[in-house]
């Protein structure tokens, strides 16, 4: 990306903005995914199908605000195309072991565990099964040193969040056996006044500052057992509240002042770490908007039915393309403030749960976008 003209800044936000929303995914999410499987007592694959929708409005909006951006700084990367062609004969076993992990885990809906065994056995022998065909050479004892070097790999991998599962656990336990979980969502409850906006806010914020010095799996677990409860207290469906949860702490490595992924964007990037992390924060800012949206519109989480759904994704890449030109400030030319101040209002309008706001919202963008496309045309002719 800096060899295409990017920024080093710009290229490490992106970075960190991507690889975050790959925990968020289907069909392989994060291990707080697993963990909210069995918690809500839902298999995997309906954890994916529910998540699906979100993580792909999330992706085509940073799609949307990187595209802005390289249009506002010119047309960049067609330069080095033919440096970063995809060796496809090298990497094609790679796919034979995701469709397996796929299919076991939403089709025949085996267990993570054995789901992951199956996969990991198939990418093996598909591996070898490329190499042969490639015509390398291969040496018993140099394969065995290298299955063996894989499972010790894995095995320190493991390590860190199988710590912090612990760890985690032991607080869960603490908090159960004494009661504590519930005076706590109560105390929350009473805090927020009753108020289901401030349960909310303060929910995220209490995410964001444990995810600055915990692992994203660990931020969950404690989240879903202490204010998940004070969450559907008032009201909000499980599979909401969980998903709220889940969010929060995935975004708080990438939410300023502290924030471990673009502080390490920054550091591959020879970037600026601020800077990195306020780029980050933008691009994923629809990360830190949908978990409202879907609280109060489930239809995001494919809970309802097909018309609404379809309407609750059409209203939500609306306001998130109509946030994106207004923070990229890009239209096909610059905008001036008071055309960006409009296509935030116009995102706000339409990122509201409330049809009438939605349409309103819709016609504000369709009418300032129009404006703009008329005010270029003039300044062309001229």
């Amino acid at each position: 990306m800096k060899k295409s003209g990017y920024s080093a800044e710009y290229a490490g936000s992106v970075v960190a903005a991507a690889t975050t929303g790959g925990l968020i995914m289907p069909p392989v999410m994060g291990t707080s995914a697993f963990i909210m499987a069995e918690m809500l007592g839902i298999p995997y694959g309906e954890v994916c199908l529910i998540a699906a929708i979100p993580a792909v409005i999330y992706f085509a909006s940073i799609f949307i605000s990187t595209d802005l951006h390289a249009a506002k700084i010119g047309d960049l990367g067609k330069k080095n195309a033919s440096d970063n062609k995809i060796r496809w004969g090298d990497s094609w076993h790679y796919l034979i072991c995701l469709g397996v992990l796929v299919i076991l885990l939403c089709v025949v809906q085996l267990s993570a565990a054995k789901a992951c065994f199956w996969s990991i056995l198939s990418l093996l022998i598909s591996d070898y099964v490329r190499r042969l065909i490639q015509g390398k050479k291969m040496n018993l004892m140099e394969e065995l040193r290298r299955v063996r070097d894989i499972f010790v790999k894995a095995a320190k991998g493991v390590l860190s969040v199988a710590t912090a599962c612990a760890c985690a656990g032991i607080i869960v336990g603490v908090f159960s056996a004494t009661g504590l979980n519930l005076r706590f969502s109560n105390m929350l409850v009473s805090l927020a006044g009753g108020s289901q906006v401030v349960l909310l806010l303060l929910s995220m914020v209490g995410a964001i500052i444990l995810g600055m010095g915990l692992p994203s799996v660990s931020v969950y677990i404690l989240m879903a057992i202490i204010i998940a409860p004070a969450l559907i207290k008032t009201g909000i469906p499980p599979i909401c509240a969980h998903m709220f949860l889940f969010y929060f702490g995935l975004m708080a490595p990438i939410t300023p002042p502290v924030g471990v992924a673009f502080y390490v964007a920054a550091g591959i990037a020879d970037g600026h770490p601020m800077r990195t992390g306020f780029h980050a924060f933008k691009l994923a800012l629809p990360g830190f908007i949908m978990p409202f949206v879907f609280v109060y519109d489930s239809a995001l989480l494919m809970q309802g039915r097909v018309p609404e759904i379809l309407w609750a994704v059409i209203v939500c890449v609306l306001g998130l393309f109509a946030l994106s030109v207004a923070i990229e400030g890009w239209f096909q030319r610059p905008l001036q403030l008071m055309v960006r101040l409009l296509l935030a209002f116009a995102a706000i309008l339409i990122i509201l749960p409330e049809n009438v706001t939605s349409c309103l919202g819709i016609v504000v963008l369709a009418l300032t976008l129009l404006l703009v496309i008329r005010s270029q045309r003039k300044e062309c002719a001229l």
